[in-house]
């Protein structure tokens, strides 16, 4: 994993496949468990750093608190990917 930030916080996906962090540089990325790579970025915070996450033990939700003086409740988007693969998904021939 490799970012221009600061890390203040990373938190495990409950199904351990994907991992969110948060840092200095106001944003929240999404990253593959299996190879560290970068699957989405999102705004978290418009004014300062994003200092705290967590995940629901559901996996449905995330709470971010920064320096803009917010507590965010999110719904965790998961993005194509499932453990390292992408998602693929086929026709059945009729």
């Amino acid at each position: 994993m490799f970012a221009n930030t600061l890390f203040k916080t990373i938190a495990y996906h409950p199904n351990e496949c994907q991992i969110i962090t948060s840092g200095t540089d106001r944003k929240i990325g999404y990253w593959e468990n299996i190879d560290g790579s970068l699957i989405r970025e999102l705004e978290g915070s418009k004014a300062g750093s994003v200092n705290g996450l967590d995940i629901t033990g559901d996996g449905q939700y995330f709470v971010t608190g920064g320096n803009d003086k917010l507590v965010k409740v999110r719904l965790y988007i998961r993005v194509r990917r499932l453990c390292g693969h992408l998602l693929s998904l086929k026709r059945k021939k009729s």
